[in-house]
């Protein structure tokens, strides 16, 4: 964390507490978060302050966007599968399901376990917005995945 002393045209003066570039707030010298007055300002200088600094932020990962990469690497999974077996993707696999061919018994086997597959998926993420399990990182949660057949 870096504060910077900026002096106000009005004879205010505060600190602008910066991380990682970026400004997070303007405080007094007591630490206590206000709003700048709106007049003009100068830089007087980087003070060491007499307070104790609140700690650095933390990124805290967004959980939707944890959640469509699970989603992804889920689909990926799926396809990446599909792909070693000659199919295009699953979607293409599954579809010689549903009429007599040569492909049929392996494209509903992995119709299933498509279907298997993402049920666990949304029953894991069921937990998590529920509260009972944190996010699991995508390794974890591929590595809950029914094998595939």
């Amino acid at each position: 964390m870096q504060y910077i002393k900026i002096g106000f045209d009005n004879g205010d003066q505060l600190l602008q507490e910066i991380f990682d570039g970026s400004v997070l707030r303007y405080c007094d010298f007591d630490g206590n978060t206000t709003e700048p007055p709106p007049c003009g300002s100068r830089v007087v200088g980087e003070i060491e302050p007499s307070f104790t600094p609140p700690a650095d932020p933390v990124a805290t990962p967004d959980p939707e966007a944890l959640i469509a990469a699970i989603q992804v690497a889920v689909q990926e999974r799926l396809d990446s599968v599909a792909r070693v077996r000659g199919y295009d993707h699953i979607l293409s696999a599954c579809s010689y399901a549903g009429a007599p061919n040569p492909f049929q018994s392996e494209s509903q086997a992995l119709l299933t376990w498509r279907g298997n597959v993402w049920a666990t998926c949304y029953a894991v993420l069921a937990d998590v917005q529920a509260g009972r399990r944190a996010i699991p990182t995508t390794g974890e949660m591929l590595g809950l995945l029914p094998a595939a057949p």
